[in-house]
């Protein structure tokens, strides 16, 4: 019981952010490089010109559900962002408490960028969903290791998963590497 009221707060602001999103997401027609991404989940591959390909299969998953429409190419990437929210809360609570999980939410929602690309079906999506999820279960192996629990190793192998999925979605996730290096 207590775990459930423990993220009530987090869940709560989530769904809102969620209801918010949800009817902005079809009301508006795609942009140009929504429409080029769009183009290649029609013709699933492995790679493309410019991106890697994740981006092409979570478009290809909401218009196959919500048909080829701005809401159907938009779905999942809205959904992966608001989960990123939720995931940025696990770190900042692992991290230093619940406070500091609300407020590294609060800094997230605060940044234009986040608010504007949560609701346009990017590369950006993903990418963010799976840093924060392999900054969440980095920071989780590092507590581990320092406290002699064996759960350290399947940690590592967690974040070093959804890095290899955030590059995945884009390259631009290298750019992690530095990170972890300077954190060791």
């Amino acid at each position: 019981m207590e775990t459930c009221h423990r993220y009530r707060a987090p869940l709560l602001i989530c769904l809102i952010i969620l209801g918010l999103r949800l009817p902005v997401i079809g009301a508006v027609g795609l942009g140009d490089s929504e429409a080029y991404y769009w183009t290649w989940s029609e013709n699933l591959a492995l790679s493309y010109f410019d991106h890697p390909p994740a981006v092409a299969y979570l478009i290809r998953a909401g218009t196959e559900l919500f048909g080829d429409t701005p809401f159907g190419v938009r779905i999942t990437a809205t959904l992966l962002t608001t989960a990123t929210l939720f995931v940025v809360y696990l770190a900042g609570e692992t991290v230093a408490g619940a406070a500091a999980g609300l407020l590294s939410m609060g800094v997230l929602l605060s940044m234009p960028l986040f608010i504007v690309g949560s609701v346009a079906a990017a590369p950006d999506a993903g990418l963010s969903l799976c840093t924060a999820l392999a900054v969440l279960f980095y920071v989780k192996a590092r507590r581990c290791a320092e406290s002699g629990d064996r759960r350290a190793g399947a940690y590592v192998l967690l974040a070093g998963l959804f890095f290899g999925l955030g590059f995945l979605s884009k390259y631009s996730a290298v750019m992690l590497l530095p990170g972890v290096v300077a954190a060791l």
